[in-house]
């Protein structure tokens, strides 16, 4: 047993490889000094031991079917900070974001006037802070700390076994933002941010065609140049030509 945790599978493994162990040092110094070996006796050990080790295999599967798996971060190596912030009408995500973060909206009618946001993510990796600017909500990045430590994650590992759950302990730079209010503020801030959005992005391709057009403009430049510089080099071989012309007469 450690720290409340007991595999019967792994006990049983683990005498089975030390009594495998056992018989080949038991050969190697027999070998070596020259004694007898008791080959029936070996061999009867070393059927057992590995007969062991495939019960302690079937036992291993049983004892982990108990267990739940969840492909998601353990609750203890989270953090989640709370916000709160009066509703207006403008009020809209920024598109960062929508983009780059698990947004997720929870409907709470009695907050008529308020909008909450939580923020989820890793206590071992960046910590962010929900910044109101006017009606844009966006996150702030707080630090970034990729330091942390093993002896705590494995704490919680053998907590999670002591209640026959298992996590991800990848520690995944996620986010998580929830985001609650009544359902009219939140289908307003659904409708805002999405127009925002579309009004940055046409703004992107706004600014995407200026440029494309101010290089078209640069590259016609280019080319009106070229022509002229290929006319006087054009007028100077006909006057090349004249001159060989005057001289052969």
């Amino acid at each position: 047993m450690f720290r409340g945790v007991f595999f019967f599978s792994i006990f049983i493994g683990l005498v089975s490889v030390i009594m495998l162990n056992e018989i080949a040092l038991e050969f190697i110094y027999n070998f070596i000094f020259d004694r007898s070996q008791c080959f029936k006796r070996m061999l009867i050990t070393i059927i057992a031991s590995l007969a062991f080790i495939g019960v302690a295999g079937g036992l291993f599967v049983i004892e982990c079917s108990k267990y739940t798996y969840h492909n998601e971060e353990s609750a203890d190596l989270l953090i989640s900070n709370n916000y709160s912030y009066g509703y207006n009408g403008k009020m809209y995500l920024d598109s960062d974001v929508l983009n780059y973060y698990n947004v997720s909206y929870e409907v709470d009618d009695s907050l008529s006037d308020e909008v909450n946001v939580k923020v989820v993510n890793s206590k071992y990796r960046t910590s962010y802070d929900v910044k109101l600017d006017g009606s844009k909500l966006y996150l702030s990045v707080l630090q970034s700390d990729d330091s942390f430590s093993f002896s705590d994650i494995f704490d919680v590992f053998v907590k999670d076994l002591k209640n026959k759950v298992v996590y991800n302990y990848m520690l995944y730079d996620g986010v998580r933002i929830v985001v609650t209010s009544s359902e009219k503020n939140i289908s307003t801030i659904k409708k805002n941010s999405e127009t925002k959005q579309k009004d940055e992005e046409k703004e992107i391709n706004n600014q995407d065609i200026y440029d494309y057009k101010k290089k078209i403009s640069e590259l016609e430049s280019q080319v009106d140049e070229l022509e002229r510089n290929n006319r006087e080099l054009s007028d100077k071989i006909d006057d090349y030509k004249r001159k060989i012309s005057a001289l052969s007469e």
